[in-house]
């Protein structure tokens, strides 16, 4: 029986929210480069850094908290609009467009309208605060009801606004000029209104902050000390729904009716996870058995126009769905779940309501996202092990694929490495899998160090969580990779219905550190797997890591005493900074789910996981890379490294989140932990002069290590 794990994870929240500094956003210089250009004829070469980091995008930076189509289709159903970005190191910004093609293999991409900064997401509730994100936002053009207006967000000076374009890029219609970011959008069905959504009681939040900031602050619930000196506005800020009217070009408070319309998009009921209505009325969602707890069977159910209700209580409609469509004719289903070994891979089925058992048409290794039913084919965002983003059409009946736009045409023509799904069980018999990517031209019998990234591995492996590990360049540079997909959860596999919400789960998951010790345990498997395949110098293996992956890297490094070289890109739980630094309701939490009291020191609590308790037996060299608001927590383990003469390098990224994203430190972040491997595993340098300090210094992490401080 599958269950659907809805609590937020302390880390995996942090991947969506980890931050205070203002909403803006670097903006582009200039988008010459934003569509590919096909007519050249590229030149096989090996990937690097700088080839991942400047990939055209399309939707949101991470494809593990994408919940929506990136892209939508015109009301005709004969073109398709969508944003699509590209980041730039070398001017440190982003080049943004709006772009319109038609449905048909062979079209060509229009740029209709560009420019504008990220808009970064932000997480309204992280542990009652308002955070703001790393984390690029999937912006959605939404066309008006008779095809001749797109309306999208745009952010301009660092406020986010409503942009309407007309669907040939002939002209535009001035937007309100609000002071608050627009979130959300959406047109009224006579397609001349517009209703949006603002904040505004976040910006009276700010002026009281400022105010009271002048008699000083009263240190409480609304602070995370490492991400900032300033409280965080708190959950909840009321939505205030806007009704633009295109004619008259003013905007003025939505009605009751208007909000009813923009907030009810299907009559499923509240608890549904996924929701879709035939053209007959015919309606199907999927909801857990019971919504009141966290951890719930999930169920696909069916309501039929004249009111009978059919639940699918067959195994292959249990889990998590993805997508779901109605076919033309109203009577059948199809709907995409994760399905395969631990959910590695994505299937396709058919249903028609009332048959026991829905059909099967496709399963598949590739992730598909943004799926959208065009006449009768499934057109989906589609990424592989090796293949960036692009957009195909699937016929369902075959799974055949026929591609519609590719970003990165020049991509294909570099030389790519070779994956190799595996698959294992970790000392709970708890399933996994990862993928092993090796360098291209790998030929049997060769060896490789290997570097262990972790822990999400669906789709283009790119960069792990956080994108902070080049594994195509790691490959071109003669590394083996093992991308690894975390367990499930400890108690939600293991202790399963013996608790309600997910801060009583964590209690299970921290008790003994269950939930640490199955994660290494399935990692020290998969590096076993990957071993297996004769591949690796079992003496080179590293470890890296973000977020969840972080602790887990650390979590390795104290536990085992088998890696040659670790990066991380945040850092760390100690008995000190780690309960300080996140304010008093996280300290809270901690103390509720089992951490003990600041100042008792329990040296059995926090062995396991504190890298200041193992200072003195912590050999491995260690490259933590972090952003300005999260280096803090790091300063108690790199203290007690360094004056336990172990070899650790600190590199602290300014106005920056726990998800990085301004593009010359990415590209910064890639490439030095390029050569952070290759001088621990390889023994290599390069004649780079821009360079000579940094091998010097890390020469010097051996030869002078009791030295505290940076580079000389």
């Amino acid at each position: 029986m599958r269950h659907e794990v809805r609590r937020p994870t302390v880390w995996s929240l942090l991947l969506l929210a980890a931050g205070a500094h203002p909403v803006s956003a670097l903006a582009d210089t200039g988008c010459a480069n934003i569509l590919p250009n096909t007519t050249g004829k590229e030149v096989r070469r090996a990937i690097t850094a700088r080839d991942l980091v400047t990939l055209r995008d399309i939707g949101g930076a991470q494809v593990s908290v994408m919940d929506i189509s990136p892209f939508s289709i015109s009301p005709d159903r004969k073109r398709l609009a969508l944003i699509i970005r590209r980041a730039d190191p070398d001017s440190n910004s982003y080049c943004q467009a709006l772009i319109v093609m038609a449905l048909r293999p062979g079209a060509k991409p229009e740029v209709i309208d560009s420019g504008g900064e990220v808009i970064r997401a932000t997480i309204d509730d992280l542990r009652g605060m308002r955070f703001p994100t790393g984390i690029a936002e999937a912006i959605v053009p939404r066309w008006s009801p008779d095809g001749k207006w797109i309306a999208y967000r745009k952010c301009i000076d660092g406020i986010t606004q409503l942009k309407i374009v007309a669907g040939d890029g002939s002209t535009t219609i001035p937007g309100p000029s609000e002071s608050n970011d627009v979130e959300d959008l959406n047109w009224a069905s006579s397609g001349q209104t517009l209703i949006y959504t603002t904040r505004p009681s976040l910006a009276a939040f700010h002026e009281e902050s400022e105010a009271e900031g002048r008699a000083g602050y009263l240190y409480d619930k609304r602070f995370t000390p490492m991400a900032s000196t300033k409280p965080f506005p708190p959950s909840g800020a009321a939505l205030v729904y806007t009704s633009f009217d295109l004619a008259t070009r003013q905007p003025r408070l939505a009605g009751d009716v208007e909000q009813q319309k923009f907030t009810t998009s299907s009559t499923a009921p509240k608890t549904a996870h996924a929701a879709a209505t035939s053209q007959n009325g015919n309606l199907a969602w999927t909801a857990p058995d019971d919504p009141e707890r966290d951890v719930s069977p999930v169920h696909l159910h069916v309501r039929l126009t004249h009111g009978r209700t059919v639940t699918c209580d067959n195994a292959d409609c249990e889990g998590e769905v993805t997508g779901l469509w109605w076919e033309h004719n109203g009577r059948s289903l199809l709907y995409m779940r994760r399905a395969g070994w631990a959910d590695s891979q994505l299937a396709l089925y058919r249903w028609r309501p009332g048959n026991a058992a829905p059909q099967r048409l496709v399963i598949t290794d590739k992730l598909l996202f943004g799926c959208q039913l065009v006449d009768k084919r499934l057109l989906c965002g589609r990424e592989d092990a090796t293949r960036p983003r692009s957009l195909v059409f699937i016929n369902p009946d075959n799974g055949g694929e026929t591609l519609l736009f590719d970003p990165n045409p020049e991509y294909a023509s570099l030389e790519q490495p070779q994956v190799e799904r595996l698959t294992w069980t970790n000392d709970l018999g708890l399933k996994s899998w990862g993928n092993l990517v090796l360098p291209p031209g790998h030929q049997p019998g060769q060896r490789h160090p290997l570097i262990v990234t972790q822990y999400r591995a669906r789709g283009f492996q790119r960069g792990g969580v956080g994108e902070e590990y080049p594994i195509p360049a790691f490959a071109a540079r003669g590394f083996a990779v093992l991308n690894i997909e975390r367990p499930p959860d400890y108690a939600a596999s293991v202790v399963k219905g013996n608790w309600k919400d997910w801060q009583e789960a964590r209690r299970y998951n921290i008790q003994n550190w269950a939930d640490r010790r199955s994660t290494l345990s399935s990692l020290l498997a998969g590096i076993e797997a990957a071993k297996h395949r004769n591949v690796i110098i079992d003496d080179k293996i590293a470890i890296t890591g973000l977020s969840d992956a972080a602790t887990t890297a650390v979590f390795a490094l104290i536990n085992q005493n088998i890696f040659a070289a670790a990066s991380i890109g945040t850092c760390c739980e100690d008995p000190h900074l780690s309960l300080l630094l996140t304010g008093p309701v996280w300290y809270q939490q901690h103390r509720e789910a089992g951490y003990p009291a600041l100042g008792t020191d329990d040296k059995k609590f926090w062995g396991p996981v504190s890298l200041s308790h193992h200072a003195a037996n912590m050999h491995t060299p260690l490259l933590m890379q972090l952003s300005d608001d999260e280096y803090l927590w790091s300063l108690e383990a790199w203290t007690a490294l360094k004056e336990a003469g172990q070899p650790v390098e600190l590199r602290i990224f300014p106005n920056e989140r726990h998800y990085k994203w301004q593009p010359a430190h990415r590209l910064a972040i890639f490439e030095r932990n390029l050569d952070w491997f290759d001088y621990w595993l390889f023994g290599r340098t390069n004649d780079d002069p821009a360079k000579r300090a940094q091998w010097h210094a890390w020469k010097e992490l051996s030869t002078n290590p009791r030295k505290l401080g940076g580079n000389p």
